[in-house]
């Protein structure tokens, strides 16, 4: 339930500052020349939003230790490769593969004028 008018004048009255700057003036000051104010260029961050920076570092962190426990694969050498009937066959299924796109990129599907469409 919101606070009643009466509520907030007595909240206001109880609090006084009795420090020894002049708020009011200090802020006449800034408002007349607010290039003078020594203030922190760019945008605050939130609180969710450092909160959330602080997740995503702290996942990355978790995903490059992870990463580090991987062993590295391990590359066949040539000479084991060459004489495997398998890879000869994968290479001839390749080629053909790349030569018949290679050689249907350059045509076109032309309706037959002889046929129709109408019946």
């Amino acid at each position: 339930m919101p606070p009643d008018e009466g509520d907030e004048a007595e909240l206001a009255s109880d609090v006084e500052y009795t420090g020894s700057v002049d708020w009011d003036a200090e802020w006449k000051k800034v408002v007349e020349n607010p290039d003078s104010a020594n203030r922190p260029k760019g945008k605050y961050k939130s609180q969710a939003e450092t909160k959330a920076i602080k997740t995503l570092n702290k996942g990355i962190r978790a995903v490059d230790d992870k990463l580090a426990d991987i062993p590295p694969i391990e590359v066949p050498s040539w000479n084991s490769i060459k004489g495997d009937w398998k890879f000869w066959i994968g290479v001839i299924a390749v080629i053909s593969v790349l030569s018949s796109v290679v050689g249907g990129m350059g045509q076109q599907q032309m309706p037959d004028p002889q046929s129709s469409y109408y019946i």
